[in-house]
């Protein structure tokens, strides 16, 4: 089963989550497709702003896909954007 991790990362001064996964052509192209999927030269990766919404469509689209998602639950909560300062 393929994992696709999700991490917090600050990408032009914007709240993101990163997505890693091991590199295989498809899962690369099914990525790709996701809602507000982009890529970053700069941190090599794909990634997405962070949005609650956002990030709750990115996870049922990988899971519709069979593909694990690892983090979730660090991300998609009530609780305010971790990286606001309070």
């Amino acid at each position: 089963m393929t994992s696709i991790t999700l991490s917090l990362l600050t990408h032009n001064k914007k709240e993101c989550v990163r997505l890693l996964f091991q590199y295989s052509f498809e899962v690369k192209e099914y990525v790709k497709k996701g809602p507000q999927v982009q890529w970053t030269k700069t941190h090599c990766c794909f990634y997405i702003v962070y949005e609650e919404d956002t990030l709750k469509k990115l996870i049922r689209y990988f899971e519709r896909a069979d593909y694990r998602v690892l983090n979730k639950t660090l991300l998609v909560t009530k609780k305010p954007c971790p990286f606001k300062k309070q």
